[in-house]
């Protein structure tokens, strides 16, 4: 199956959060990171989104710290 993509005006819909809130929480690793699509297009994975949505950003956080530690 396919993700969707989700531009920076669908992440600030679905989150509720600025957009300034998000690049300042991606910036400190407590948000999913963007993916570069073309030149200056960016997007973020829907299912990415979601996962940060159902966890809430701390557990969202502690997942991903185990798993990077796991592929190191």
């Amino acid at each position: 199956m396919l993700d969707r993509m989700m531009n920076i005006n669908d992440v600030v819909n679905v989150t509720g959060i600025s957009r300034a809130t998000i690049y300042r929480q991606m910036e400190a690793g407590e948000f999913p990171q963007r993916v570069r699509i073309s030149g200056g297009r960016v997007s973020w994975r829907e299912s990415e989104i979601q996962e940060w949505i159902r966890l809430g950003a701390d557990q969202w956080r502690a997942l991903r710290d185990k798993n990077h530690t796991k592929e190191a």
